[in-house]
């Protein structure tokens, strides 16, 4: 957005909010009452209250002050036309315009006028996607399918549509337990912890080694009389190159040659040793992995000049007094990984015992984990369990990582926290400290901790100041990392997860492979991401003129795939850019595969759920649940009907318990029905009847198939702005949206409305909204307890 139109933005949510509180009010008793006598009592007085809602209470306009919701939900219903009911006497328009006209200004004074709220936030734990994120990042180690110590975590659940909510992120006993190995695994894989300070020998005596097959001690040696061997066990610290090395020796010297090995972790070194009659050194270079190991030598068979085993005894004898590991090899600074670069930032010296270099290191690692300044009191007691595990015998790295491993499972790293402080009196909130922004920013846009910059602008106080905030917030964005927030948020503000495990039939619909879900699954991250990325409209999310598709995916939308001659299969199943034509029928998430399949039944689509999809997702209405006991659509092969899905589900809303929310859910719904449940453009429903993609509206509005959908959706942009806008902060903030956030969402999109509606100008004023900001007090503030 640039300046002149981010000013403009300023101004206009001042100029709403002003104009509101000077509007003047009609009479409440000679205008207003009447009306909601005449249409509302009824069923809302005090004879009849539906839903506990008694209207008749109402003297004036100050009662509305403690039932913001309620009439919130009121205009809602009023302007949907779904109030009052179908079957009841209906508001001329002029009489409905005057209603919505008197709440709105109303509403609008006591948002004015009460005290601004900006939630509470519980401690919440990391989810697994943030968990791996935050590895990553602080450690620089890459989960791949080879290396996810985070594959066996219990799935994260989800409230209010995402699994970044607070209520839902508990930690079990047997989920620390994952923690505590899932951080083991990690470091054994970052860590160099032993040959730093060159490589170390560990000697073994003959009387020292297990013996077996025909290996026996005799005078303080091995000897061999048959084939067997000799062997010892030792943890390896440190995956490497090692030498082993060992003196063996015959009383022969008569040139026979016999088969031998160095064992190595159970695997064979073989060598050829011809007895000269003297001793004879070997020596083996192994890699060996960490953990405990075996180490030994062996006698084989005798051998002939080509290497084959020879029948019979013995040819002389064999023996050896020692074997010797040396190792890990050639470790130097240069071969660290960059998370043991990042942990170490001192070593002990001949200026830094070790105690010293432990707590810089405790102190730097501590903060970086916790997302904050380590107290004294926590570094302190982590020296101390250094101290515990320190020995003369083992390298700093390793009596260290004991250390690391308690910062990696502590609270302070596996929750967001976020300190209680003394409200303001005002509002009953505070503010987040610098570090605590600095945490919701960072997990917000990166699903993971701050990096640098951002933890010094928060360290100066700096990132507190508005400016600043806006400053870093748009750094972030343009960073690559900045993927996750349409990776993590997309997937589930669209409720397409469930395309992973959907199984559309067979028979009708074709089969759903591993690859194409994947495909159908990115295509709106990406589409989303580039919006972002570009700055372009939110809107462009409901009429993009591009998508992102792969040749399987375009196959399945019959659009065009030009197939380079060079490429691969590799290439082919990339999802690259493709430019919407028209006559694709394409544009936006209305027509996406993923969103047409989750709001599909395996055996045909769903006008219901695409409707409720619309204005739950899109508008940010949604319908009240399914009165009970309302048995669902039969499946018309079970009916044995000839008829449309549109004639079965004008039957079923002829049922005035379904015909309000039906009203309102099935002409949307009927709007998808030329894409198939895979999200195919077809002409006829599976009962092979011409698709009706019309429909009316209450108020009387018509749509014409997603293209009159899409239209009808950018004639509400405020409506779809404010939508985003309130499900991007329930996932940022990890609390389910309450009626107080719409106030700060209208603010929002009254600011970036002016410059085009932006999609990082609508994250970056969220970031800066008053409920991203502050905090709301413990218990919460009441006009009854201030």
């Amino acid at each position: 957005m640039n300046g002149a139109a981010y000013l403009l933005g300023r101004v206009s949510v001042a100029l709403v909010v002003f104009s509101t509180a000077a509007q003047a009010e009609p009479e409440f008793e000679s205008e207003i009452r009447p009306l909601l006598a005449k249409y509302c009592f009824e069923c809302h007085g005090e004879k009849k209250a539906r839903g506990d809602v008694n209207l008749e209470r109402i003297r004036d306009a100050k009662a509305i002050a403690g039932a913001r919701e309620l009439w919130t939900h009121a205009h809602e219903q009023l302007r949907n036309r779904d109030m009052p009911p179908d079957e009841k006497t209906q508001p001329a328009d002029a009489e409905r315009e005057k209603l919505l006209g008197w709440l709105e200004s109303t509403v609008g004074r006591i948002d004015a006028s009460a005290p601004p709220n900006p939630g509470r936030n519980v401690m919440r734990r990391l989810t697994r996607f943030e968990y791996r994120n935050t590895m990553r990042d602080l450690l620089g180690v890459e989960f791949m399918f080879q290396f996810d110590p985070t594959t066996d975590f219990p799935a994260d659940g989800a409230d209010a549509g995402f699994d970044t909510n607070g209520s839902v992120l508990s930690l079990s006993e047997a989920h620390l337990a994952q923690y505590f190995e899932a951080a083991s695994r990690i470091l054994d894989k970052v860590l160099t912890v032993d040959g730093l300070d060159g490589p170390s020998t560990h000697r073994w005596a003959a009387r020292e080694l297990h013996l077996a097959g025909g290996a026996k001690l005799e005078g303080g040696r091995i000897a061999f009389s048959s084939p067997g061997a000799a062997t010892a066990e030792l943890r390896i610290l440190q995956e490497g190159e090692y030498s082993v090395r060992s003196i063996v020796s015959s009383t022969e010297s008569n040139g026979a040659r016999a088969q031998m090995a160095i064992i190595a972790d159970e695997k064979d070194e073989r060598f050829t040793l011809t007895r000269q009659g003297k001793p004879s050194a070997t020596e083996r270079k192994i890699k060996l992995q960490a953990g405990m190991r075996q180490i030994g030598l062996a006698y084989r068979y005798e051998q002939d000049v080509s290497n084959k085993a020879v029948e019979g005894p013995m040819r002389g004898s064999l023996g050896f007094d020692f074997i010797e590991l040396t190792g890990p090899l050639h470790v130097t600074a240069g071969q660290l990984s960059e998370g043991h670069r990042r942990i170490f930032i001192r070593r002990p010296d001949a200026q830094t015992s070790r105690t010293e270099a432990a707590r810089e290191v405790i102190a730097q690692f501590a903060s970086r984990v916790f997302r904050r300044p380590a107290t004294a009191s926590e570094v302190e007691k982590y020296l101390r369990l250094f101290a515990a595990s320190d020995a003369p015998e083992i390298s700093f790295e390793l009596a260290m990582k004991p250390v690391l491993l308690a910062v990696l499972v502590s609270p302070n790293f596996l929750f967001r926290v976020e300190t209680e402080r003394t409200p303001r009196p005002q509002d009953g909130a505070y503010a987040l400290s610098a570090d605590e922004l600095a945490t919701r920013l960072s997990y917000f846009v990166w699903s993971s901790l701050p990096d640098d910059e951002l933890r010094a602008s928060a360290a100066s106080g700096r990132l507190l100041e508005t400016a600043e905030l806006e400053r870093q917030a748009r750094r972030m964005l343009a960073e690559p990392k900045a993927a996750a927030l349409a990776q993590n948020f997309v997937t589930q503000w669209l409720g397409i997860r469930t395309v992973e495990t959907f199984q559309p039939e067979k028979k009708r619909f074709g089969e759903l492979g591993s690859s194409l879900r994947k495909s159908l699954l990115a295509e709106p991250v990406l589409v989303f991401q580039s919006i972002l990325g570009e700055n372009r409209s939110l809107l462009a999310l409901l009429d993009a003129d591009f998508t992102f598709a792969n040749e399987e995916l375009c196959r399945l939308y019959g659009l065009p795939f030009v197939k380079d001659p060079v490429q691969n299969e590799k290439d082919r199943r990339e999802m690259r850019r493709v430019t919407l034509l028209p006559e694709s029928h394409r544009g936006g998430i209305l027509t996406m595969g993923s969103v047409l399949a989750a709001t599909s039944h395996p055996t045909r689509t769903s006008p219901v759920k695409r409707g409720k999809w619309v204005l739950d997702n899109l508008l940010g209405t949604p319908p009240p649940p399914p009165a009970p006991n309302v048995p669902p659509l039969p499946e018309r092969r079970e009916t044995g009907e000839k008829v449309s899905l549109r004639q079965q589900m004008e039957q079923h809303r002829a049922d005035a318990a379904c015909a309000t929310c039906h009203k309102r859910m099935d002409p949307i719904g009927f709007a998808f029905e030329n894409f198939d449940a895979m999200g195919r453009w077809r002409q006829q429903d599976e009962s092979r009847q011409k698709i009706d993609a019309t429909g009316t509206l209450p108020d009387g509005s018509k749509i014409d198939g997603t293209a009159g959908l899409r239209e009808l959706l950018l004639s509400r942009k405020d409506d779809f702005a404010r939508c985003l806008a309130l499900k991007l902060l329930t996932y940022g903030l990890g609390r389910s949206p309450e009626p107080y956030d719409r106030r700060a969402m209208d603010n929002v999109v009254r600011t970036i409305a002016p410059g085009g509606y932006r999609l990082s100008d609508l994250v970056v004023e969220l970031v800066q909204s008053y409920p991203f900001r502050n905090r709301h007090s413990a218990p919460p503030f009441t006009a009854s307890n201030p």
